[in-house]
């Protein structure tokens, strides 16, 4: 008798297994990606005000330099790299005043794979953000970029790349930039790491379906070995650059 019930306890339990998977859709098993964070689209545009400081050196006086420009970026095509991938040209326009005409200053381009969004710029090649899109997930984005890759601002020379540890830190997050409100963003820091001559930071926000909507960015280098200064007064070369979204389609 306890033999016919334990056998009617295992025949119980695999049919239960089998109904769930019979019940289960391929809805249930599909994962949320996040590629609405990174949307690729020909004539697709996004325009950004820029605010920069640059730091220089003459001799022993500081020069701060304060900017603001207006940038637009558009996709106008697709074609194939040299992986098979499908990659977007994106034009690049600036202008010093809103009333000024667009002048185009880059030709960039960028591609999304399975698993990560990619930019190159100039000859930099940096991956933006990694697939599936999760709170806490660590990639290196500077996997194509020597650590000790030297590149000049007012001619000094900085490693703007040294350091950088990219983190996936919120997602799903309602933000207002600049005055345009956005229901889901994520945010990614790449770079925040400082010591007594050196300070990295570097975070970008993405709203879902339309991309990069805000960027932040510290590359400064310093001789003054004061920790009471803050960075922006002791900088001796380098840049802040924070970039916000003004307009798209």
């Amino acid at each position: 008798m306890r033999y016919i019930q334990f056998l009617f306890i295992i025949s119980l339990f695999i049919l239960t297994i089998f109904s769930c998977r019979e019940g289960t859709t391929s809805e249930d098993l599909n994962i949320e990606m996040g590629y609405e964070y990174y949307p690729l689209e020909v004539g697709k545009y996004k325009v950004y005000q820029v605010d920069s400081t640059i730091y220089d050196f003459d001799g022993d006086i500081p020069i701060i330099i304060e900017s603001t420009t207006f940038v637009k970026e558009e996709l106008i095509e697709i074609r194939l790299d040299n992986e098979g991938d499908s990659i977007y040209i994106l034009e690049r326009f600036e202008r010093k005043d809103p009333n000024d005409s667009w002048e185009i200053k880059d030709v960039w381009s960028t591609k999304r794979t399975e698993n990560t969004a990619e930019r190159f710029e100039e000859n930099v090649r940096l991956i933006k953000m990694v697939f599936p899109v999760r709170e806490g997930t660590d990639f290196d984005a500077t996997l194509y970029v020597d650590e000790n890759f030297i590149i000049f601002v007012q001619g000094e020379s900085l490693e703007a790349y040294k350091n950088w540890n990219s983190e996936i830190q919120t997602v799903g997050v309602p933000e207002e930039i600049g005055s345009i409100p956005f229901n889901d963003v994520a945010t990614i820091t790449h770079a925040d790491d400082e010591n007594l001559i050196e300070k990295r930071f570097s975070q970008s926000k993405y709203a879902k379906n339309i991309g990069l909507v805000y960027r932040e960015e510290w590359i400064l280098d310093t001789q003054d070995l004061t920790e009471e200064i803050p960075w922006e007064e002791k900088a001796d070369k380098g840049y802040i650059i924070r970039q916000t979204i003004l307009d798209y389609n």
